[in-house]
């Protein structure tokens, strides 16, 4: 299964991704950017290290060129407002293959030195997938707001995922995004259980009663066990009986 080349940015640097504009690698539990309120503290969630994003240093046109988008795709797309615009911001890419049913999560939080109507945002492009993480809107003035992302892929392809913060109207009041912890998953598979032929042999007038170990039952899924039997024929001699008394050929849940 493929994984994310330096998912985590245990390397301390961005080894494996490529990058756009103001973007860091950082250690430890510390405040985003220059804030020092106490809503501003990110700490990494694999490791030591994650990847900080502030908005500022490239061209809104830049940035979608960065990412193979459409002039105009984040305002198009996400600015909902239609009143100001994005003008400055980073971006960090990384393409690998993921296949079909596998999922894409990463942890993020996003800090704000903004206020409304300055609407700062985030946002990750995975694929077919585009969503606004956060913004001075969802986060409120000055605010923050964190969060898990997951994305399950329906087709199989090499897939780019980036992320990027902007400013909004405005090239001062900056915001930043923390992100961690990018990886690939498979999701999980409930797969049959299998059986298999067993005979047994008893003498004339001799009664046998079956027990579980006379059904053969093995499945790869943890947990699961034999729930029932069904009774597809009755045996040409003898008799065949269900806490000693008869019962329905063809019926289950014995």
């Amino acid at each position: 299964m493929a994984d994310f080349l330096n998912g985590s940015f245990e390397s301390g640097t961005f080894s494996g991704w490529s990058t756009l504009g103001s973007a860091v690698v950082r250690q430890g539990s510390v405040d985003l950017g220059s804030s020092s309120d106490s809503n501003a503290r990110f700490a990494p969630t694999n490791g030591s290290y994650f990847a900080e994003l502030t908005s500022q240093d490239q061209s809104l046109s830049s940035i979608e060129s960065f990412l193979n988008l459409g002039s105009g795709f984040f305002s198009a797309s996400f600015d909902t407002e239609k009143d100001n615009t994005y003008t400055v911001g980073s971006a960090i890419k990384q393409s690998i293959y993921i296949s079909a049913g596998q999922k894409l999560s990463f942890d993020w939080k996003f800090k704000t030195t903004d206020y409304w109507s300055y609407n700062d945002s985030s946002f990750v492009i995975s694929g077919p997938s585009s969503v606004k993480l956060a913004s001075v809107s969802s986060a409120g003035n000055y605010g923050a707001q964190s969060g898990g992302y997951e994305y399950t892929f329906a087709d199989s392809g090499v897939y780019t995922i980036a992320i990027a913060v902007f400013n909004e109207s405005d090239a001062t009041a900056n915001s930043y995004l923390a992100v961690d912890n990018f990886r690939i998953t498979s999701a999980a598979v409930n797969r049959t259980p299998t059986s298999a032929n067993r005979s047994v042999r008893i003498s004339e007038d001799v009664v046998y009663t079956f027990s579980t170990a006379d059904f053969v039952f093995s499945d790869v899924d943890s947990g699961d066990s034999l729930k029932s039997v069904l009774i597809t024929s009755a045996p040409d001699l003898g008799q065949l009986l269900f806490d000693g008394s008869s019962f329905t050929i063809g019926s289950s849940g014995y």
